[in-house]
């Protein structure tokens, strides 16, 4: 077997394994999801999944990087729409208070320091 083909086979064989891991990462994310949906009187499961969705969803943003430096547009695909069914979570998970309601002029603001 020619050198070529032997590195051609590896590169495939890494890019199968990373795809692999980015469809478990996918199926971890909509498990956490499920941890907001599923009551954990049912199934604890879920729940203990979801602690660990912030983690995953950084998972998800690596593999959509990795996608796109590799220029990998429909693998790319799948973890962008994985991020985007799961929005309500991760706008929930990590608020981003862009457009902040007006705070009227005599309200009290109380910052509390809790350790």
């Amino acid at each position: 077997m020619p050198v070529k083909n032997k590195i051609a086979l590896f590169r495939g064989i890494v890019r199968n394994i990373i795809f692999a891991t980015n469809i478990i990462a996918i199926l971890l994310l909509f498990s956490s999801f499920l941890s907001w949906r599923v009551s954990p009187l049912k199934t604890n499961l879920f729940s203990y999944i979801g602690i660990a969705f912030g983690f995953v969803f950084f998972l998800n943003i690596s593999y959509l990087f990795l996608w796109i430096a590799f220029k990998k547009w429909k693998l790319a695909f799948f973890s962008l729409v994985s991020l985007l069914l799961c929005y309500h979570p991760i706008a929930t998970f990590f608020p981003m208070n862009i457009f902040p309601e007006k705070v009227p002029g005599n309200s009290l603001r109380i910052l509390t320091y809790n350790v």
